[in-house]
């Protein structure tokens, strides 16, 4: 080295040392030199993080990604890149990033979800995300390498205590749905197993739905653009559930305007707050299935969760004796039942007409006072 070069080199070592960048201080001459050549970068050709984050959701397009990831993609980086329009994210620290993390969060879960969102777009902008590849870098290392936290794709393993409902509960749920018009959704849940994700997914889109349930309704193929899993999965079509899709034949789509609304209402209406997570109709069904003798390997097959998975979460969660039965003796005969949209909003307009024609009538002047 020379005098100069080293001159300059104990120069920047002085300013690390005294600047506000604790990744920096204490460290000797040759770890501050390393640091250095791991995170400098010219300021020149570091471009805003809207641009970043264009480039970043323009992958994701091309990839074919589905529209609830996108959408959730635009939400969260979007308002990201918004907050930080000014930023160098050169300069960024995880404390600075787990800092906007938790204030961008709703619960544990969306906490794990904005922050995995946030630490894949720092992947690509350094160049380490398999998913997303970025061929010109800008960051030469992630700030949330070795910030890892616990995130798992099983969603069962997401929840803390997994609880199930019982089968009285399950009644409730249906009769209280049917009073909202959202009975179809509620059973297609409880008796398919599939999370409301999937269930969106499945019935928004034209091409599948009523398609992808075989016409003898024994089994529903649900394909991998719908499964959290990203796999394919043929599920056995019990014979409650044959009876519901048989008096819901008519019915376009098991989606009724609204459903996210009325999972909610439903489900507080009826619940107490410890079954309200959004996949107890799911663990209610796999806990049933354990209990009614079938197989381990049947159920990863259907439901998509490994054996160990089941054992550890859903296999004693049943004790009451005749669960089971009840639960499966859920059938339509047992309920009223909704009708089709187009009649429904029928129903609704004669009832707003006839209400408009009482009130004009009420208005209306007797003879004595016109006179």
């Amino acid at each position: 080295m020379s005098q100069q070069e080293y001159s300059d080199a104990e120069r920047a070592l002085y300013e690390l040392r005294n600047s506000e960048n604790g990744d920096a201080r204490n460290c000797s001459l040759l770890k501050a030199i390393q640091w250095f050549c791991e995170h400098y970068t010219d300021e020149a050709k570091v471009k805003p993080i809207g641009e970043y984050f264009e480039a970043f959701l323009a992958i994701k397009y091309a990839q074919g990604r589905r529209p609830d990831t996108i959408q959730e993609i635009e939400k969260i980086l979007g308002k990201f890149a918004k907050d930080f329009a000014h930023a160098n994210v050169t300069l960024m620290r995880y404390p600075q990033l787990k800092s906007w993390v938790e204030g961008n969060s709703n619960g544990p879960r969306s906490y794990e979800r904005v922050h995995h969102m946030v630490k894949h777009f720092f992947g690509y902008l350094s160049g380490l995300s398999k998913n997303t590849p970025n061929p010109s870098p800008i960051l030469r290392k992630s700030p949330f390498e070795g910030h890892d936290i616990f995130f798992q794709d099983d969603e069962a393993d997401e929840c803390t205590n997994i609880t199930i409902f019982t089968a009285a509960e399950c009644k409730c749920l249906l009769r209280e749905a049917q009073r909202h018009n959202a009975q179809r959704m509620f059973l297609w849940l409880l008796f398919t197993g599939m999370r409301p994700k999937e269930s969106i997914r499945f019935w928004s889109n034209p091409q599948w739905g009523w398609k992808l349930i075989s016409e003898d309704l024994s089994y529903i193929s649900v394909p991998k653009a719908v499964s959290k899993t990203r796999q394919n999965r043929v599920i056995e079509v019990n014979p409650t559930l044959k009876q519901w899709l048989e008096c819901y034949r008519d019915h376009p789509s098991f989606m009724t305007p609204n459903w996210r609304y009325k999972y909610t209402w439903v489900r507080q209406n009826v619940l107490p707050k410890g079954k309200l997570d959004a996949d107890v109709a799911r663990h209610t069904l796999i806990s049933m299935m354990i209990k009614d003798g079938k197989g381990w390997a049947e159920i990863e097959m259907q439901m998509g969760n490994k054996k160990d998975v089941q054992m550890r979460h859903y296999a004693s969660l049943i004790t009451a004796r005749g669960e089971v039965g009840a639960f499966y003796g859920l059938t339509p005969d047992k309920f009223e039942h909704e009708i089709l949209e187009t009649e429904k909003r029928r129903q609704i307009v004669a009832k707003l007409k006839k209400q408009m024609l009482v009130n004009r009538i009420k208005n209306q002047p007797s003879r004595g006072q016109a006179a």
